[in-house]
C-alpha cells in the first residue's frame, strides 16, 4: 500500500470498565437477574459470530467473549491485575511455575441464565488450555502462550496434550509450568482465550461450541440471554448498580463514526432500565485505526511515479496539524498505541519508525520534469462522510496549493461508496482508515507483509502416529523496496526505492519420525524463488532473481538420547543450494550460479546433575568458498569486489563447553 501515514482515530468508548471488560471486574458468586441497573447499548461493526473464548478474534466477538467468560485474574479500573476466578495465587522464585486456587463453589450460566450442573473447576483450564494447542482448534492465543513447557511440542504434534505444562491438583488447584520466564503471563491470563471450557459440555456440543445460544456456557459477569441476526443480547449473572445488561447491534446508519459521534447521535447508549436517567460511566481510550493518506499508483496513472509521491506526503505532513475534534492524534507509526504482542506494547517496544523524507519540495521539482498541467486533471481527494476529516483534507489541499501550485478537490462520500472504491482502485488519492481488526497487530501487519498457509498430517510408519509431515507455503510481498544494483557498473552501486514488483515465495515441507524411543529424525526442504524488479539507469527494467539467495536448502537431523538424557547425540547434514551470483560485466546474461555445496555438524552432550557437557564440530568435512574477494591481489582495481560471498569463510571448528541448567 502507498502512501504515508498521518493520523489514527481515536475512538472514545463510553464503557464503564464493567463494559468494555467485565469479566475482568466481577466475580461470579452466582445466577441470578439484574434489575434497576443500567443497560448499554453498542453499535459494532458486525454481530458476534463466535462465543467459543479460545478460538474468538473478531472485535465484536472479543467484545461479548470478554463479558460473558471469567479468567483466573482480572484488571481493576486502575488497571492492576487482581483475582477474578481465583482466590490467590503464588509464583515461584525463577518465574516458572503459577499455582493459583479457584474460588469454590462457581458455576458456569447456561443461556437465559438458565441454572447448570457445570462446576467451574481446575480441570476446565486444564481442558481449555489443551484446546489451545490443538492445531486444529487453530486458536489465536497459542503464539501468547508459547512460554508455557512443551507447548510447541504438543501444538506441532511431537508430544501428547497431557504433557502440556497446565495440570490439576484437585478441582480447585491449578498449576502452569513454564520452560521460560514470561513476566507479561499473568496479564495474558485476563485474555478470553485463558477463560475455561467444561470438557463434558464441549464435547456434547459436537463441534458446535459457542456458535448458538444452546451451546454456549458464561463463566463472567454475564450470561447469554438472547442472539439473533439483529444482535447479541447480554444480562448480568448478579444483580448490580453497574451495567447490567448489554446490547451489541450491527450499526447500520452510523457507520464510520467515532463513538463520540454515534452516542450523540443516539446511536449509542447508557440509560437506566426503570427510570431512563444518565448513568456516570466512565471513559476509556481505545486506539485500533490508523488513517494513511493513499496514492493510486495503478498503470496510466501520475501517481506512478515514486519521487511524486514521496513528495506530496511529505509535503503533507509537514503543513497538516492534527484535526481540532479531539479524535486524532499524531501517529507515530502503521500500528497504534495500545496494541500488544505478547503483552508488550508494540509501539514501546518497537520505537517510531516513521520514514523521513527530506527536502519535499526539492523532490517535487525534480518528480515534474517532463510533466505537465494537464497530467493532474481529475485527481481528487476521497475521504469518507462523518469522519470527520474535512479540516485535514483543507489543510493538506492548500499546502499543495501553495508548494506545488496544485489544487484538487475534496470528494467526500457515504462509508460503503467508499469501501467500494478503495477496494475497486477507483480512487486517485484518498484518507483511508488502516484497522487492526480485533485489537491484533499481527492482523494489521499481514495485511502488507505475508500471506500463506500450512497442512500437516500425523501418521504411523512403526507405532501408532510416530510420524508427521507438514507443507507450508508463503508469500512475501514488498512495497516500496530498497534496491542495491551492484550488477550495472564494476564501479558503481545504485542504490534506490522502488515500488515495482518484489515478491518472496518459500515452498518447505518437514518431516520428523521418531521410530524407537528416544530416537528423533527431522528432515527438512525449502525451497524460495526470490525475485525483484531493477530499474537499470538506462532505462530498462527487468525482473531478475535476487542475488545471493539459495534457492533451496536441504536438512537432516538425527538425535538419540539415552535414559533421562544423561548423552545425547546429535548428527546435522544440510546441502546448500545454488544461488545467482551478480554479473561483474552490467550484463545480465553473463549471471552465474553458486555451486551446491553440503555441511556437516555433531554434538555429543553428557549430563551430569545441573550440569551440561558438551563438545561438537562444525563443518566437519572443512569446506570454505574459494576466492570470496575477488581480485584480491589489486584491491585499487575496478574488479576488486568482497560483497560476493555464498558460501563459509571458515573451516572445520571444534568447541567444548560447560552449560548450568537451573530449574
Amino acid at each position: 500500500m502507498n502512501g504515508m501515514r498521518l493520523f489514527f482515530l481515536k475512538r472514545w468508548l463510553r464503557f464503564t470498565a464493567a463494559v468494555l471488560a467485565a469479566a475482568f471486574l466481577f466475580a461470579l458468586t452466582g445466577c441470578g437477574s439484574s434489575t434497576n441497573s443500567a443497560s448499554f447499548t453498542w453499535f459494532v461493526d458486525s454481530i458476534p459470530a463466535n462465543l467459543d473464548p479460545q478460538v474468538a478474534s473478531g472485535a465484536s466477538d472479543v467484545i461479548a467473549c470478554e463479558n460473558l467468560y471469567g479468567t483466573l485474574v482480572r484488571k481493576d479500573p486502575d488497571g492492576k491485575l487482581v483475582p477474578g476466578l481465583c482466590e490467590e495465587w503464588t509464583v515461584s522464585p525463577d518465574g516458572l511455575t503459577y499455582t493459583f486456587t479457584l474460588k469454590d463453589g462457581l458455576t458456569y450460566a447456561a443461556a437465559k441464565g438458565a441454572v447448570t450442573e457445570y462446576d467451574i473447576t481446575a480441570e476446565d483450564f486444564v481442558f481449555a488450555f489443551r484446546r489451545i494447542f490443538r492445531a486444529d482448534t487453530a486458536s489465536p492465543y497459542a503464539v501468547e502462550f508459547s512460554a508455557i513447557q512443551n507447548s510447541a511440542a504438543v501444538l506441532a504434534g511431537l508430544a501428547d496434550e497431557s504433557s502440556l505444562g497446565v495440570s490439576a491438583n484437585g478441582p480447585l488447584t491449578l498449576v502452569f509450568r513454564l520452560s521460560e520466564r514470561d513476566d507479561n503471563f499473568l496479564a495474558k491470563l485476563a485474555m478470553p482465550g485463558a477463560a475455561p471450557c467444561d470438557e463434558a459440555f464441549f464435547e456434547s456440543t459436537r463441534g458446535t461450541y459457542g456458535l448458538t445460544a444452546k451451546t454456549t456456557l458464561a463463566s463472567g459477569s454475564f450470561y447469554l440471554y438472547n442472539w439473533t441476526t439483529n444482535g447479541l443480547f447480554l444480562r448480568r449473572t448478579v444483580e448490580s448498580p453497574l451495567v447490567g445488561s448489554l446490547r451489541l447491534v450491527q450499526d447500520t446508519s452510523g457507520s464510520g463514526k467515532s463513538a463520540a459521534q454515534l452516542i450523540a447521535d443516539d446511536k449509542c447508549s447508557a440509560a437506566l432500565d426503570e427510570s431512563g436517567e444518565a448513568t456516570s460511566l466512565q471513559t476509556v481510550s481505545y486506539s485500533d485505526t490508523t488513517w494513511a493518506l493513499l496514492f493510486n499508483a495503478a498503470e496510466g496513472s501520475v501517481f506512478q511515479n515514486q519521487q511524486l509521491r514521496q513528495a506530496l506526503a511529505g509535503i503533507a505532513r509537514e503543513n497538516a496539524d492534527v484535526p481540532s475534534s479531539g479524535l486524532y492524534t499524531a501517529a507515530k507509526g502503521l500500528v497504534p498505541e495500545g496494541l500488544t504482542v505478547d503483552g508488550l506494547d508494540y509501539r514501546e517496544t518497537a520505537g517510531d519508525p516513521l520514514p523521513t523524507i527530506p527536502e519535499p519540495k526539492a523532490l517535487y521539482l525534480a518528480a515534474r520534469q517532463g510533466m505537465a498541467t494537464s497530467d493532474f486533471s481529475g485527481v481528487t481527494l476521497l475521504l469518507p462522510k462523518n469522519a470527520g476529516l474535512g479540516e485535514l483534507a483543507d489543510q493538506i489541499n492548500s499546502a499543495w496549493q501553495k508548494e506545488c501550485s496544485l489544487f484538487f478537490s475534496v470528494e467526500e462520500v457515504e462509508q460503503d461508496e467508499f469501501d467500494a472504491r478503495i477496494a475497486a482502485g477507483k480512487y486517485t488519492i484518498a484518507l483511508a482508515p488502516i484497522r487492526a481488526e480485533g485489537g491484533s497487530v499481527y492482523q494489521m501487519l499481514q495485511q502488507f507483509t505475508t500471506a500463506g498457509g500450512s497442512l500437516t498430517q500425523i501418521f504411523t510408519l512403526v507405532k501408532e502416529e510416530d510420524a508427521t509431515l507438514s507443507f507450508d507455503y508463503f508469500r512475501t510481498q514488498f512495497y516500496n523496496s530498497v534496491i542495491a544494483d551492484q550488477e550495472y557498473s564494476p564501479n558503481d552501486i545504485y542504490i534506490y526505492s522502488s515500488d515495482k514488483r518484489s515478491f518472496t515465495d518459500t515452498y518447505q515441507v518437514d518431516f520428523s519420525w521418531t521410530p524407537v524411543e528416544r530416537f528423533d529424525i527431522f528432515a527438512t526442504y525449502r525451497y524460495t524463488n526470490s525475485r525483484m524488479t531493477i530499474d537499470r539507469p538506462d532505462g530498462s527494467t527487468a525482473l531478475v532473481e535476487r542475488p545471493l539467495v539459495s534457492r533451496y536448502k536441504a536438512l537432516l537431523n538425527l538425535q538419540y538420547s539415552t535414559r533421562y538424557n544423561r548423552w545425547v547425540f546429535d548428527v546435522t547434514a544440510q546441502l546448500n543450494g545454488p544461488s545467482r551470483l551478480p554479473t561483474q560485466t552490467g550484463d545480465l546474461a553473463d549471471s552465474e550460479m553458486s555451486p551446491t555445496y553440503p555441511m556437516f555438524f555433531a554434538q555429543v552432550t553428557r549430563k551430569v546433575g545441573k550440569f551440561d557437557i558438551y563438545v561438537g564440530c562444525e563443518n566437519i568435512l572443512d569446506y570454505k568458498q574459494k576466492h570470496p574477494i575477488l581480485n584480491a591481489d589489486d584491491p585499487f582495481s575496478a574488479g576488486f569486489n568482497s560483497s560476493v560471498i555464498w558460501g563459509p569463510l571458515m573451516g572445520r571448528k571444534f568447541y567444548a563447553g560447560l552449560r548450568i541448567n537451573f530449574y
